[in-house]
């Protein structure tokens, strides 16, 4: 294996803290573990676990219990490209915390950040919620006794993944037709048309679970948010702590929750802009792509930031690419940067794939290299943009 950079003073103090937070990662699995940025990999990941304990027991009041936490790389391959990857359990898994003997086992895809470590801290803390909860609940009964949603839902608050996760949702749910607010259906949506970081967690998509925490939050604070961790992990039953915390039983909170969560999906994509995203995929669809590609425009000026930029982004990079010319790629390189700097995973792949060949274009054939290669180390098991990244590293 190959050694890592030498370490500075600052990188020595931080690993000795992960150190003493009780934070070692090894390794799992086969195929990646010679690669050259593992131990820089686990440096890293060791300094987000010990801060992710700091920020779980600050943010929800909770510290590891009796179980111990065991964290774990899995240095194994991409797995073979999925026919339909987003119909898979875990087809863009980022990590997972289960109940393995008399531990709790975390563990990353360290594929995922072997070329950048871009997300390693949301997705450690993210893990951690959970490994955390779970260590202090005691066993995988208890632990699963909490609800699906409530333990998912903590885990991005935590983790400050829940806004990006509520934006996705509602760029999914309108690109593939759906009401905007379909993902608060208390159902798993149908599958949609743009990849996302995780599945709907049990029966309650991801973007819900987090706005009932935040509802639940903004309605008994910060304190009462870990008063409820705290009831949970001692083994008190979520109904009988709903309604000692909240004043109210499940199926009246749980309701509240929802019409609050409309709301706010409302005001983040008000029904016309709605309806002209609508309309413009139909212009597209239709071969209108001029007027599709002028409406887009519009849509991002009005809202960049907005749940349908990185989509709009992507749409219109898309279209620059089919114009061609020096200004096209150009503008297409620019839109694509956008998505690709995004904090979220909505379109990254396919982003990925485009942006290497504006960037092979313009003859920087390294950088598009390593852009193809990102594709199939992190997204490899998405059979579309991986075999077209596998394809571009062939040609090239």
């Amino acid at each position: 294996m190959a050694a890592g950079p030498p370490l500075g003073a600052w990188a020595v103090l931080a690993i000795l803290a992960a150190l003493a937070a009780g934070v070692e990662w090894e390794t799992t699995g086969r195929g990646l573990e010679g690669h050259h940025a593992l131990p820089e990999l686990k440096r890293a990941a060791a300094v987000a676990a010990a801060r992710a304990l700091g920020r779980v027991e600050e943010r929800l009041g909770l510290r590891p219990g009796k179980v111990p936490v065991r964290w774990s790389l899995d240095v194994s391959l991409p797995p073979a490209p999925l026919a339909a990857p987003l119909a898979a359990p875990r087809a863009f898994e980022a990590g997972r915390t289960a109940f393995d003997g008399g531990t709790v086992t975390v563990t990353l895809p360290a594929r995922k950040h072997l070329r950048s470590q871009r997300g390693l801290d949301a997705v450690v803390l993210h893990e951690a919620v959970h490994a955390v909860l779970a260590s202090r609940c005691g066993s995988r009964e208890r632990y699963e006794a909490i609800p699906g949603w409530l333990r998912e839902g903590l885990a991005l608050h935590a983790a400050e993944e829940g806004e990006t996760a509520v934006l996705e949702a509602i760029a999914e749910r309108a690109f593939a037709g759906a009401p905007a607010d379909s993902f608060l259906a208390g159902a798993a949506p149908a599958a949609p048309a743009t990849p996302t970081v995780r599945p709907a967690a049990e029966e309650t998509s991801y973007g819900e679970a987090y706005l009932r925490v935040r509802w639940i939050e903004e309605r008994i604070g910060a304190a009462g948010l870990k008063a409820l961790c705290s009831r949970l992990a001692g083994g008190q039953g979520f109904p009988e702590a709903c309604e000692a915390l909240l004043g109210m039983k499940v199926e009246a909170a749980l309701g509240a929750a929802r019409r609050w969560a409309r709301e706010r999906v409302a005001r983040l994509l008000p029904a016309d802009r709605e309806r002209r995203f609508r309309e413009s995929l139909d212009a597209s669809r239709a071969g209108r792509t001029a007027e599709a590609a002028r409406a887009w425009g519009v849509l991002l000026e009005e809202d960049p930031g907005g749940p349908l930029g990185p989509t709009l982004r992507y749409l219109l990079a898309k279209r620059a690419i089919e114009e061609g010319g020096p200004g096209g790629l150009r503008a297409a390189r620019e839109h694509l940067e956008a998505v690709l700097s995004s904090p979220g995973e909505a379109w990254r792949p396919e982003a990925l794939v485009l942006h290497g060949e504006c960037l092979r274009a313009e003859g920087r054939d390294a950088e598009a290299r390593d852009a193809w290669q990102e594709v199939l180390e992190a997204y490899g098991e998405d059979a579309g943009p991986a075999e077209r990244a596998r394809k571009c590293l062939v040609i090239q």
